[in-house]
């Protein structure tokens, strides 16, 4: 669920959310009653999710205040925390983490544990010139890892988080160039193939040229344990059946690609 309710543009009279959702609802415009309206949807949302437990509620936030995420962390599955700036650090170096660095403790003051992944934007207005430069890993690489991230910071806090990796918007607007991965796949002259995607129990990856190894790694890009049924010299059979529901990368020097295990 998508619903910016602390957006005053939209949220005013006149506009979109104001005339869409909080006028036919006879609630006043402005933030305060945008974000009780997107509450009770987002927790009806959630609640009709836990009826059918392979469906999860998701939902995004930018610009919320302390108080609105206690009051949401606890109706909705994982929440999409936006750093939405122009470079993965600031101008003293510090990692990207620490924008509104007020949002992760505050969600995860809730009874249950907090899942969230950190959402970059790849638009002209935000990260769009400092991709052309950079991979796009590097973003949450720094968030991560960079001074004074999120594996620096040592809050009580942390412990109610479950970190389920990073995701872009948009992905139409990512550029195609090999600094995305840092892999030049025409330069190695490597063609692959991965199927059946999305996997359930196998994975077959066949490339065109002798590849040593094959790694799979989670969103957070962290290597994954995972059985090679069989193996030539241009084709692997990778047992994914022990694997949760998600996306994956496999990675080698020469190529990434992503997969899915439903």
């Amino acid at each position: 669920m998508e619903f910016e309710f602390w957006n005053s543009g939209t949220t005013a009279p006149g506009g979109y959310y104001c005339t869409s959702y909080l006028d036919p609802e006879g609630l006043t415009c402005d933030t305060a009653n945008a974000f009780d309206f997107y509450l009770e949807e987002l927790c009806r949302l959630d609640s009709l999710c836990d009826v059918h437990e392979y469906i999860n509620s998701e939902t995004y936030i930018g610009n919320p205040t302390e108080g609105q995420c206690n009051a949401l962390s606890g109706c909705a599955d994982r929440i999409l925390v936006h750093y939405y700036r122009t470079s993965d650090v600031y101008r003293d170096g510090t990692s990207i983490y620490n924008f509104k660095s007020y949002r992760l403790p505050a969600l995860a003051a809730a009874a249950e544990m907090s899942h969230v992944m950190s959402i970059f934007a790849c638009t002209e207005t935000f990260m769009g010139e400092w991709l052309t430069t950079n991979p796009h890993d590097k973003a949450f690489e720094t968030w991560l890892d960079g001074v004074d991230g999120y594996n620096d910071d040592t809050g009580l806090w942390k412990a109610n988080t479950c970190l389920e990796g990073q995701v872009w918007y948009r992905y139409t607007c990512m550029n195609d160039d090999a600094i995305l991965t840092g892999i030049d796949e025409e330069k190695h002259q490597v063609q692959v193939r991965v199927y059946p995607n999305p996997a359930k129990d196998f994975l077959t990856v066949e490339f065109s040229k002798t590849i040593e190894t094959v790694e799979v790694v989670d969103l957070m890009v962290r290597a994954v344990s995972v059985s090679i049924s069989s193996r030539t010299n241009t084709s692997t059979d990778i047992d994914v059946s022990a694997l949760h529901a998600g996306i994956y990368w496999l990675r080698t020097e020469e190529f990434t690609r992503s997969f899915v295990v439903e």
